[in-house]
């Protein structure tokens, strides 16, 4: 069961990528599938943020790992973004 959610969501995420990434499509359509994979990836890496704020009361440890983890992938999310748009800049 866990396998088969695990590809239904591989398959939506990389799909709406593809759509958000591609130019034939109405930029009407585009944006809201960006803001909305935006919003999949923050809400993922701050919960795991969070997460670990609270596993921190019952295992330090757990929580400082799942703490560190949740505020690497929010750093790392946020430095292709900013990469990805610095790149779109320069090529206009």
């Amino acid at each position: 069961m866990e396998l088969i959610f695990e590809i239904i969501i591989t398959v939506i995420f990389d799909g709406l990528a593809e759509l958000a990434l591609n130019k034939n499509i109405s930029k009407w359509i585009r944006y809201p599938i960006i803001a909305f994979l935006l919003l999949l990836i923050a809400t993922v890496t701050i919960g795991l943020l969070v997460l670990g704020i609270f596993v921190m009361r019952e295992s330090l440890a757990g929580g400082i790992i799942l703490a560190l983890l949740g505020a690497i992938l929010t750093i790392c999310s946020a430095y292709q973004i900013i990469k990805s748009f610095k790149k779109k800049k320069h090529h206009k």
